[in-house]
């Protein structure tokens, strides 16, 4: 029976999948704590715990901004920030899959980017149209403190002499291909999904372009321009899928920590969180998926 159940995008269900989100913070919360209390962690570890940080403090915002617009529905979604929030969670999470898939290499690739781009970011300059803009450290030499400075510095400079931004090579599609490599497809579809939905759009809201701008106005649907309240609805439905999308980007890194570091407490709290949002989705909204 579908008489009881609300529809994706409604006002209930949104609610729901935000409180859902929360839950799966509360996972990212359960393993902080785990990896804080791990003695003499491995750098992988130390540079997963700041990515997950990292993760909850992008999951807060884009609560936030679904929440605001439940509790002000005289305003539009918000869907626009929550798609960039969205991306930085899913990129930040492959990231750290990744990482643990790649091992020791990774991590010190990751470390080495932190460590110069640091250093580099103490003196900056830019020149457009002979007018330049600058910033640079006066204080006290750091370079002692840090014996493997130069050689992050060198790392991460190329034949000609810039500097390279990315912090590792390879593309966020074949971060995935090593993630599916390692740990099968369990793990890496769900991260697949949450790719192909958000990352295109993401892309093209930060970025500022025509094309973003018009598809937050509903003008690149090939159906029309849809009146206000359709377009609305149409948006909240989108941010359905994204909670979904994240919530199982969220499972599929706990998943993969467990494996890589097995616990007995955060498994029963995964457990118990996934069986919740399946059940919200069998039995409370006419559309939905199981994790």
């Amino acid at each position: 029976m579908t008489g009881n159940k609300k529809s994706l995008g409604s006002k209930e269900t949104n609610q729901k999948y935000c409180d859902q989100l929360k839950n799966g913070l509360l996972l990212i919360n359960t393993n902080l704590d785990i990896l804080i209390k791990t003695k003499k962690p491995e750098l992988r570890w130390v540079i997963l715990a700041t990515l997950l940080g990292a993760i909850r403090q992008s999951c807060d915002s884009i609560i936030l901004l679904i929440e605001y617009q439940l509790k002000n529905p005289e305003t539009s979604p918000k869907i626009r920030d929550i798609y960039i929030l969205s991306r930085s969670v899913i990129e930040t999470i492959i990231n750290g899959i990744f990482i643990l898939a790649k091992g020791d290499e990774a991590a010190k690739k990751a470390h080495a980017h932190w460590l110069q781009r640091s250093f580099r970011d103490l003196d900056r300059k830019l020149n457009i149209a002979n007018q330049t803009i600058k910033i640079k450290y006066f204080g006290k030499a750091i370079q002692e403190k840090f014996p493997d400075l130069q050689k992050s510095i060198d790392e991460f400079t190329s034949k000609r002499g810039r500097e390279i931004h990315e912090w590792t090579p390879e593309s966020l599609v074949e971060k995935l291909e090593e993630i599916n490599s390692k740990y099968g497809s369990k793990i890496s579809t769900k991260l697949q999904f949450a790719f192909f939905a958000v990352y295109g759009d993401a892309s093209q809201f930060a970025h500022g372009s025509f094309f973003g701008a018009l598809d937050i106005l509903g003008l690149t649907d090939p159906k029309g321009l849809k009146p206000p309240k359709e377009k609305d609805f149409d948006d909240r439905c989108r941010i359905s899928l994204i909670c979904q999308l994240i919530f199982y980007s969220i499972t599929a890194i706990i998943e993969v920590l467990l494996e890589e570091l097995p616990n007995k407490k955060l498994k029963k709290s995964l457990v118990k969180i996934k069986k919740s949002f399946n059940d919200f989705q069998d039995n409370e909204i006419i559309e939905g998926s199981k994790n």
